[in-house]
């Protein structure tokens, strides 16, 4: 059983997960969390928001993992390179680290 929340902190996005088995983890990015991307209609110049179905890959240096429980909380830095740092796709959950290796949720699971 895993239960995660995503929330909107301010301007950035925070993601906590709790496994069945009483760890607590999660990531936090700057950039606010966006699943709709904006779109422009080339007859009327109209912007509206669709559906990101392919997803946007977000640049964030301030971007990390951690861990809550067990044991004394820690932050994971990013090691490689910050232009993986987190994933917005619509109907998909948070995706974070590069190719969404480091935490990914799959809402349809």
């Amino acid at each position: 059983t895993l239960t995660h929340t995503r929330a909107q902190v301010g301007p950035a996005t925070l993601m906590l997960v709790r496994t069945a088995s009483r760890f607590l983890f999660g990531a936090y990015t700057s950039v606010p969390w966006q699943s709709k991307k904006p779109s422009v209609d080339v007859e009327t110049g109209k912007i509206s928001l669709l559906p990101d179905e392919i997803g946007t890959w977000i640049h964030d240096e301030n971007a990390y993992l951690f861990r809550l429980e067990p044991g004394p909380p820690i932050q994971l830095p990013q090691l490689r390179t910050t232009v993986y740092s987190a994933r917005h796709r619509f109907g998909e959950g948070p995706t974070f680290g590069e190719r969404g290796a480091d935490l990914s949720i799959d809402l349809d699971r």
